[in-house]
């Protein structure tokens, strides 16, 4: 039986080759709907230097955001996140 810890890698590089195709095909979508060509964005795309961070959030108690100071990942601006 295989492991988690063998499966893993595995599992997430499928996931980010389907994220892949689905980055393209919105990229596409967005294309044509400014008069492009369907794929005009597909070669700015090829390198695939996008970041796809797996986050996880343990329980903390909720004095941990009291300070000014951040507490977890920051968030996400200028951008689709």
């Amino acid at each position: 039986m295989m492991k988690f810890y063998d499966v893993f890698p595995i599992s997430f590089l499928r996931l980010t080759q389907i994220c892949h195709k689905l980055h393209l095909e919105v990229l596409s979508a967005i294309a044509i709907g400014l008069g492009l060509q369907p794929r005009y964005f597909d070669d700015y795309c090829g390198e695939r230097d996008n970041n796809l961070r797996l986050l996880h959030y343990p329980s903390v108690p909720k004095t941990v955001f009291d300070n000014e100071n951040q507490a977890r990942a920051g968030s996400h601006t200028g951008n689709f996140s």
